[in-house]
C-alpha cells in the first residue's frame, strides 16, 4: 500500500511539473493561454487542468501539445522529470 501511495505522490508531482513547463513555454512564447488554446484547437479547460497538474495528458494529446509549442515530446517530459527530481 505504501508503494502505490508513493507512486501516486510521485504521479501528481510529475503532473504539476509538466504544468510548470507549459506555463513557461507559452511565457517564453509570450503568448497567453487563451490565445494559445484557440490558435491550436485546444480545450482551454483541458490545458489549465494539465497546467494546474489536475489533469493527465494522454500520449496524443502530449504530441499535439509539444508540437504547438514547438518542442519535441522528448524535450517537453525531460524538462518536466527534471523540475521532478
Amino acid at each position: 500500500m505504501k508503494f502505490l501511495r508513493t507512486t501516486f505522490l510521485r504521479f501528481m508531482n510529475i503532473n504539476k511539473a509538466l504544468g510548470i513547463v507549459i506555463d513557461k513555454r507559452l511565457k517564453d512564447l509570450r503568448i497567453n493561454r487563451n490565445d494559445f488554446c484557440e490558435k491550436n484547437d485546444i480545450a482551454r479547460s483541458f490545458l489549465y487542468k494539465i497546467i494546474e497538474g489536475k489533469s493527465s495528458p494522454t500520449l496524443d494529446f502530449l504530441l499535439k501539445l509539444s508540437k504547438a509549442l514547438n518542442m519535441t515530446i522528448g524535450s517537453l517530459v525531460t524538462k518536466a522529470q527534471k523540475l521532478n527530481l
